[in-house]
């Protein structure tokens, strides 16, 4: 006879399932004895490297089970006691075993023959480089600061950030990347211009002397390599067998590179989103309708013809010197579960700390499929015109 206190729950290890009766009132020591009961395992050290997630209905995430975590789990566990079977096929009947990347990152900081990849630019993080030439975006859209976002102008480094320290990571291109580094080919096709209109929100959506709202603003300007504009474009392979799968691109706004190589989350910018629910944004920008990343989920069309067509307005957040002072999020690695408030990707690092310009940019790309980043890629660094002053109304 089951316990009633229980709950039946799918253990997803690599590509191995196993079902487990999980107590409601199992403790974090108590949920991975049982695990390493279900696999056989032979002692506690062998999972000492290993984290155990469950499904966050309110972040639509897996989230790692930890002490913070425990009583939101036990909670899910009531309630999934009060489901019946047909629900079993969601995935908040799952507890997925993955990698604890803070316990190897630590492991190998400790060992001396172990080489700090920290100091180093990761080999996916590869951007085209092309020379700098003016651009200028639709003359048909106001270029004037707006009269509420003259105190967030990043004038300390807007121009003194050199474009050479990308130069440093950019050696290598594209096509002599391994398929291992993009193993669905995920690249940009025609990359972003290295020059873009500097806007914000309220450059976007503007309102009459009615009160309607009209969308206006740039969209990100792409450059082909006869200089010619257009809109960005990324590349993608996806396998003939997966196709039926749902397929995503999430789109990041990242900072310019630090001097090992890392790039984060940009703290001061988003990609303006009139469309989403706010309850369903996956990357919410409090008080804001921008979001940083931008989802878009890919149609049967845009998955055979294996391209997508970027058209998105990136945009500054007000109040840049608090963003300034935010620590910042780490963008995700390859292969790794797509956890938007993963704590493990938040860094003690500021914009102010590592020096880094507000104005310059990446555009960063996610190709996932079942919560998972199956492929990733990065623009050229862009940095935004200058703002022209406003004209005095004596003039």
């Amino acid at each position: 006879m089951s316990n009633i206190e229980s709950v039946t729950m799918l253990v997803c290890w690599e590509k191995q399932r196993r079902s487990m009766d999980v107590d409601v009132n199992d403790n974090l020591n108590g949920i991975k004895e049982k695990i390493i009961q279900t696999y056989g395992i032979k002692g506690k050290k062998d999972f000492l490297e290993y984290q155990i997630q469950y499904f966050d209905e309110n972040f639509q995430s897996f989230v790692d089970l930890y002490d913070g975590t425990i009583d939101r789990f036990r909670t899910l566990l009531r309630n999934l006691r009060k489901l019946d079977d047909s629900t079993k096929k969601e995935q908040i009947w799952c507890l997925n075993i993955v990698s604890d990347e803070t316990k190897i990152i630590s492991r190998k900081s400790s060992d001396p023959l172990t080489v700090d990849t920290n100091n180093h630019p990761p080999k996916n993080n590869i951007d085209k480089y092309t020379q700098q030439a003016t651009f200028e975006t639709d003359n048909s859209i106001d270029d004037s600061t707006p009269s509420d976002s003259m105190e967030d102008t990043d004038d300390t480094r807007l121009t003194s950030s050199p474009l050479h320290r990308e130069h440093d990571h950019q050696q290598q291109t594209w096509n002599e990347l391994s398929s291992s580094t993009h193993p669905l080919q995920l690249r940009f096709g025609i990359d972003i211009a290295d020059r873009q209109r500097r806007q914000y929100e309220s450059d976007i959506c503007k309102r009459n002397s009615n009160n309607k709202s009209s969308l206006g603003g740039v969209f990100l300007q792409g450059r082909n390599l006869d200089n010619s504009s257009s809109h960005p474009t990324v590349h993608f392979q996806i396998p003939q067998d997966k196709h039926k799968l749902r397929w995503y691109l999430h789109f990041y706004v990242l900072t310019e590179r630090d001097q090992h190589g890392q790039q984060y989350i940009h703290a001061s910018k988003g990609i303006y989103d009139n469309e989403t629910e706010s309850q369903d944004r996956f990357g919410p920008i409090l008080n804001s309708n921008a979001v940083n990343p931008y989802v878009v989920e890919l149609n049967e069309n845009q998955i055979q013809q294996e391209q997508y067509e970027i058209r998105l307005r990136v945009c500054n957040i007000h109040n840049l010197s608090d963003h300034k002072r935010s620590k910042l999020r780490k963008f995700p690695e390859l292969h790794t579960r797509n956890i938007y408030m993963d704590s493990r990707l938040l860094s003690s690092c500021t914009s102010n700390s590592l020096k880094l310009s507000c104005a310059n940019f990446h555009l960063g790309c996610l190709l996932i499929s079942g919560n998972r980043i199956e492929d990733r890629c990065i623009s050229q660094l862009t940095t935004e015109n200058k703002q022209r002053k406003r004209k005095k109304m004596s003039e």
